[in-house]
């Protein structure tokens, strides 16, 4: 006990005891603590001494507690002050609660590498003027879970860009394959059919529409030749998750869920055959978010997200999201002349960032996201750079995340 709480020459008799005692707002481990004692004790005045643990991280700065805890636990501080009107010195014991840092409860333990369509625990991918990068989530890592997310991103000699995001079910025992499905058979889909003469047939009609778009004829015609390109892309994803889940003798197809995000875009330069832009569609089925991106000008979203019969969940690719009736539905598509980014991102990403659907239409939510990442996109290690920005923590928010980009201006024009 420090001397101060001893009377001047009784070095044997018992400290006095607190007269009274305060609980202090919680701290927790690794964070800034800072409190007011004036707010908290009545008649404060003026601090004189503080007995405090060391492991409490705490000490006194004038009438203020400050410090940063080093350790999880209950503290006992014993503080002496003045208060207001009093001329002799009052004792009072302050309890502190210090928890742990819920970023530090997560443990990250590895998937097994030979389990049965093993996924790995991150995906990235970078090439001219596409970036992507998947992440396996907290929830994920700390069972050693495979991650369940998936994407697929490229240039065709066309001059089109394909960027494809699946977010496979948490409740499917298979999900990460139907992902990974989705991914591969829709971006082999429209890599073998989309070359000329349709990529040059449906790059005049996006000109076209591009250059008169109140014209209806020409928005039903590239609006018909999208549908068709995206929905048999979808439709030829979900044949290959019936035809593995026929494979498998105890699967069903439903083991194998997940949503998909499949888009397409092209940027165009300004000539003699239109105005420069650039053009972007996809077909949607599930949560997430699309969207086509103009720092500072606005945000347009292609689709909305799915919710399923309770909060929470979502819908997945099925034979119902590829009637022809769904895909005319599910498919859209935008024109924008200076287009920053067209994005996907499942919704470990899009939760986080935009908690709520007015959030997810707001510009300035896209600014202060773009704000964010656009540091990162850049040189070499831009995928390296966008996985490590997967990890930020959101309280809540603890899924795979997965977000791919297409970035006009970061290619020399088509």
């Amino acid at each position: 006990m420090a001397s101060w709480f001893k009377k001047p020459g009784s070095e044997h008799m018992a400290a006095p005891r607190p007269a009274s005692s305060f609980s202090l707002p919680n701290g927790r481990v690794g964070q800034a603590y800072q409190l007011d004692l004036a707010s908290l004790i009545p008649r404060f005045k003026a601090a004189l001494a503080l007995e405090a643990p060391a492991a409490s991280g705490l000490n006194l700065a004038g009438g203020v507690l400050v410090g940063t805890p080093q350790q999880a636990g209950d503290f006992s501080l014993q503080l002496r002050y003045i208060a207001q009107g009093q001329e002799q010195s009052s004792l009072c014991r302050l309890q502190l609660a210090v928890v742990q840092d819920p970023k530090n409860l997560w443990k990250t333990l590895p998937s097994d590498p030979a389990g049965l369509f093993a996924s790995a625990d991150s995906q990235v991918q970078q090439q001219a003027g596409l970036l992507g990068a998947s992440s396996r989530g907290r929830s994920h890592a700390h069972v050693g879970s495979y991650r369940d997310d998936a994407f697929a991103i490229e240039t065709l000699h066309s001059g089109w860009q394909l960027l494809i995001v699946a977010d496979g079910a948490g409740s499917a025992r298979y999900s990460r394959r139907g992902a990974q499905l989705i991914c591969q058979t829709a971006a082999a889909y429209l890599r073998e059919h989309l070359t000329d003469p349709l990529a040059e047939s449906l790059s005049a009609s996006s000109r076209a529409w591009a250059a008169d778009p109140q014209n209806a004829e020409l928005y039903l015609r590239l609006k018909a030749q999208l549908a068709a390109l995206l929905g048999q892309a979808a439709y030829q994803a979900l044949a290959s998750i019936h035809k593995q889940a026929s494979e498998l003798a105890d699967a069903q197809v439903k083991d194998f869920a997940s949503t998909a995000l499949i888009g397409l875009c092209r940027h165009f330069p300004a000539d003699s055959d239109g105005p420069g832009g650039s053009l972007c569609a996809c077909y949607w089925v599930g949560d997430g978010a699309v969207a086509m991106y103009s720092q500072g000008q606005g945000v347009e979203l292609l689709g909305l997200g799915d919710s399923g019969e309770f909060a929470g969940q979502t819908r997945f690719l099925d034979t119902s999201a590829v009637s022809v009736e769904a895909i005319a539905a599910r498919t859209r598509f935008g024109w924008a002349q200076e287009l920053t980014a067209f994005v996907l991102m499942s919704d470990g990403v899009s939760d986080a960032k935009f908690p709520t659907e007015a959030s997810l239409a707001s510009l300035p939510h896209w600014d202060a996201l773009w704000a964010e990442l656009n540091p990162l996109l850049s040189g070499e290690d831009a995928g390296a750079r966008l996985l490590d920005w997967l990890a930020f923590w959101s309280p809540g928010n603890h899924d795979d995340r997965t977000l791919v980009l297409a970035q006009p201006n970061a290619q020399e024009p088509a």
